[in-house]
């Protein structure tokens, strides 16, 4: 069924076309997206800060999302702890957009919020001096876009693999900070052979892996669910090229910001993706307040998990 006929805006990723009202609507959004981000870069750090943890509590409010965060925290953490880790939850991913949305800026620091000490920085170089490339895996997780931004700062060029934006035109905006801080950039859909070249050049590539797009995936144990879907693309570049895998974690300072180092996740691409899933389940656990609780794969692993239940 074509988009126009399921109701739905055609999507000019897919190679379909937008009708006139769509085309317009876009160049609406486009406008007003650049009328608040010259708005918000003109604001000092900290009040963008400040509201940006304020947008994030406000969006508590809605229904269908604090539903959706209050039952997957509830399943996987127990009802006891879902309402301060949703209230947690939600001013911190305010405070994350803000602190992204301070990248554009010239002059800005990554590491003055994301720490990478120099042993482990040197522990990316190493892997890296096999020539081969790495996959660095990570998870929507804390401030995840400064992960590239603070390797890049000491001296390591990244990539990062990234899903086009429905509107090609606001790609560019998009990629602004990541190719400020000099982050090479990977749209999945357009560059096919992207990723190859990334690897091929020594790049460390960066994947986020907890919350799937329109790739292929294999069910996995995650946060209490049995078939939550994570995606295969890791595992499948590791068995062809057998190119180094690491894990790359946000741990929150005591002093704030936050400490990223990476772990070695072996070389047995079979077992690869559930390794993945059961470390940030790990790591999920112990700091919860730092994923986004929000998302919808947990509540459509629990519904399906009830429905066979049922069956």
């Amino acid at each position: 069924m074509s988009a126009q006929l399921a109701g739905v805006a055609p999507d000019v990723r897919a190679g379909q076309r937008w009708r006139a009202r769509q085309t317009l609507k876009n160049a609406c959004i486009r406008v007003a997206i650049g009328g608040l981000l010259r708005v918000v870069d003109a604001l000092p750090a900290g009040l963008v800060v400040a509201l940006g943890r304020a947008l994030g509590r406000a969006a508590r409010f809605s229904k269908r999302l604090n539903g959706v965060a209050v039952e997957n925290v509830s399943h996987a953490l127990g009802v006891a702890r879902a309402k301060a880790v949703t209230t947690a939850c939600f001013a911190n991913a305010g405070e994350v957009l803000a602190r992204t949305l301070l990248l554009r800026r010239e002059g800005a620091r990554p590491s003055d919020f994301v720490e990478l000490d120099e042993a482990a920085a040197e522990q990316l170089r190493s892997v890296l001096r096999l020539g081969r490339g790495a996959l660095v895996l990570s998870a929507h997780y804390g401030p995840f876009e400064h992960i590239a931004p603070v390797v890049a700062e000491h001296g390591i060029t990244p990539a990062i693999v990234v899903r086009e934006s429905y509107d090609p035109a606001l790609d560019p905006v998009v990629d602004a900070h990541r190719l400020r801080c000099g982050v090479e950039v990977v749209h999945r859909g357009r560059e096919p052979l992207g990723v190859l070249g990334a690897l091929r050049r020594g790049r460390p590539l960066g994947l986020l892996v907890d919350l799937p797009g329109r790739v292929a995936t294999r069910p996995v144990r995650f946060l209490g669910h049995a078939d939550v879907p994570f995606p295969l693309g890791a595992a499948s570049l590791s068995a062809r090229l057998a190119v180094p895998v690491l894990l790359g974690l946000l741990v929150p300072r005591k002093e704030g910001g936050f400490r990223l180092f990476f772990e070695d996740l072996g070389s047995d691409p079979s077992a690869l993706t559930q390794r993945v899933a059961a470390r940030l389940d790990a790591h999920i656990r112990q700091y919860p307040e730092h994923w986004l609780w929000m998302a919808r794969p947990l509540a459509r692993a629990r519904i399906e998990g009830r429905l066979r239940k049922k069956a």
